[in-house]
């Protein structure tokens, strides 16, 4: 619509006589604008002050959000937790181990140096490349093309 066009519903708001506010809610809400606002819900913190309770109302105020979500990341992490717990395993000393396995642990230790001090003593190894197909000429044409001269 132009801004010279009004709608019909605008035509007939305009065509009703003004009429006054009832002096009670005109009271009422004066009353109301000018009373002092309540206090935030989250206590404001001065940027300066790092005390505990500072820091509980700063925690607070960046959990506000959503805080379903940081409890459901709470929960995740603290199962986590249980589950590395429950997995970890403590091993004991070589020392405090039964003689027949610290006798294999020992011998797959000596087993697993000599392979290395073996793989130090190779002399790398060349790549081997793949063998390039034999190139078969094609039969050649002495034409030449009438754009390309040499």
């Amino acid at each position: 619509m132009s801004s010279n066009q009004h709608d019909p519903l605008e035509e007939r708001l305009r065509s009703l006589p003004m009429r006054q506010i009832p002096g009670d809610w005109r009271t009422a809400m004066i009353a109301a604008a000018s009373t002092p606002k309540p206090a935030p819900s989250t206590p404001q913190v001065q940027e300066s002050a790092w005390t505990l309770e500072s820091f509980k109302i700063r925690i607070r105020q960046m959990l506000w959000p959503c805080p379903e979500a940081w409890g459901g990341v709470a929960a995740t992490l603290a199962v986590l937790w249980v589950v590395n717990l429950s997995v970890t395993h403590d091993s004991l000393p070589p020392e405090r181990l039964p003689p027949q396995v610290a006798q294999e642990l020992a011998t797959g230790f000596q087993e697993q140096l000599r392979l290395m001090a073996e793989l130090e003593r190779q002399p790398h190894a060349p790549s081997r490349k793949a063998p390039k197909p034999e190139a078969h000429p094609g039969e050649r044409s002495d034409r030449t093309s009438p754009g390309f001269r040499a």
